[in-house]
Order: structure tokens, then C-alpha cells, then sequence
């Protein structure tokens, strides 16, 4: 599996331009630790934003349903956008409420969710399964 990582990165806080001109000068603050540091503009900033890092900061969503831990659809959004290709198939294999499922489905892409519990199944279901059109053709 590969990572698309230009699909989540986030905008640059300055233009690659700005950055480029600030990165003309040696950072000396970190000398004699690791790499150097690079002073080649087309390095400093990536044209399509910066890397989103480890800490992903993401607003909440409440969910009034039954479901204890309730993913919000911002964080499913984020790895479904750097982990499936246009076209693929998302597979969840603790598919609680259906969130994932339901950014899935948003995106266009298919999904196959799993849970063992059949309370999680019918939750899903009702709620953030529950599109118009989204089990059309399928047996009851």
C-alpha cells in the first residue's frame, strides 16, 4: 500500500516564494545535530502544502446514536483521501457506527464494513449508513 500524501497535505502558512526567500540563509540553531540543513528553495516548501505531520488536529462531531467511540468523519476523510485510490474499496474491519462507511460513500469509492456486533450493524444502518440509493440492488 502505497501513502498519497499530496491528497491530505494542508495549506503552507506562506507562499513557496516567501518561504524560498527566508530559507536563503543558513539556520544555524541546529548545527552539528543531524543533516544539514538544506538552503534550496525548490526543498523548503512543497507547492501543493506542507505535510500534515504526526498530530492531526480535527473538530469533534457529536453523534447521537448508542456507539461509545464514535470516529469523527474529518479523521476517516483524512486516511480514506491518503490510503485508496479514486475508485477502490474501503475496508473497515470494526465498522462501529458506519462512519467510515459513510465518508466512503461520499467519496464515491465502495465499502465493505465488518463488526461483530449486530447492534453496531442496525445502528449503522439507521443512521450514517442510512443514504438514499446506498444499499439499492442488494438482497434484504
Amino acid at each position: 500500500m502505497s501513502v498519497d500524501l499530496d491528497a491530505i497535505r494542508e495549506r503552507a502558512p506562506v507562499s513557496v516564494a516567501r518561504a524560498a526567500r527566508r530559507r536563503l540563509t543558513a539556520d544555524r540553531s541546529q548545527e552539528g545535530i543531524g543533516a544539514p540543513n538544506t538552503l534550496d528553495p525548490k526543498q523548503s516548501v512543497h507547492g501543493a502544502g506542507r505535510n500534515p505531520g504526526d498530530v492531526w488536529n480535527l473538530p469533534t462531531t457529536p453523534f447521537p446514536g448508542a456507539h461509545f467511540a464514535v470516529m469523527t468523519p474529518a479523521l476517516a476523510d483524512r486516511c480514506i483521501a491518503a490510503g485508496c485510490k479514486p475508485g477502490g474499496v474501503v475496508l473497515d474491519p470494526f465498522s462501529g457506527s458506519g462512519t467510515t462507511g459513510m465518508v466512503a460513500t461520499r467519496r464515491g469509492l465502495r465499502y465493505v464494513g465488518i463488526d461483530l456486533s449486530a447492534d453496531y450493524l442496525d445502528l449503522s444502518l439507521r443512521t450514517r449508513l442510512g443514504q438514499p440509493g446506498l444499499l439499492d440492488g442488494l438482497p434484504s
